[in-house]
């Protein structure tokens, strides 16, 4: 499965945030608005891919 993240810079920061159902829901357990740079491991042992709105990985390093 696949999580669906829009990159975007707010206040100087790159954040992800959710673009799909599967998404929010991963920011819900988290217990965050966006993806976490810390979250991306866990979610992917989870069975879920990270990607952007374009189809990229998201790498934790692109994150803050």
């Amino acid at each position: 499965m696949t999580a669906t993240f829009e990159i975007r810079s707010s206040f100087g920061l790159t954040r992800a945030y959710p673009a799909n159902d599967a998404a929010v829901a991963l920011c819900s357990l988290t217990g965050s608005k966006t993806l976490l740079p810390q979250s991306i491991s866990t979610i992917e042992k989870l069975g879920f891919a990270c990607i952007t709105t374009t189809g990229q990985p998201i790498v934790p390093a692109d994150l803050y």
